[in-house]
């Protein structure tokens, strides 16, 4: 099971790939308040760099996990992002909009019959979405 590549957003800049930007200008904003040529600077600009990086990461990212059966014929699938945190689907599903209760990143995730009578699932970031959560209809567009 996947888990987010790199390191945590600087606390109080969010979360997912959002609170990578935020964490880059933090940088940026602190390397701006340096002279030019110091090494300080240099490294923050450097972490500003990898920040942005990561934050692409993120909304491109793709991570497959397996699923494990669960009561009433479906199957519970792992988040990448939370460790402990899963959805349960009904297969076979199309591809389904979800959120993690944990962080609330979201994932497009895809069930993929595995032919052995299982069933992976493959989930890809989804950041840029505005979702409402309800309790009737799960994770809906906004």
């Amino acid at each position: 099971m996947g888990h987010w590549p790199g390191r945590e957003p600087y606390p109080g800049t969010g979360t997912g790939a959002d609170g990578c930007r935020r964490s880059a200008q933090r940088d940026r904003d602190q390397a701006d308040a340096l002279l030019d040529g110091s090494s300080r600077r240099r490294a923050l600009l450097e972490s500003a760099e990898r920040w942005q990086q990561q934050a692409v990461d993120l909304e491109t990212q793709t991570w497959s996990t397996h699923t494990a059966p669960a009561p009433g014929d479906r199957v519970r699938a792992w988040v990448p992002c939370c460790p402990g945190q899963s959805v349960a689907l009904q297969p076979p599903a199309d591809d389904r909009l979800v959120q993690c209760r944990a962080c609330h990143s979201t994932y497009r995730l895809s069930l993929v019959d595995e032919l052995d009578g299982g069933w992976g699932a493959a989930w890809t970031a989804n950041p840029q979405l505005d979702v409402l959560i309800t309790r009737k209809h799960g994770v809906q567009p906004a």
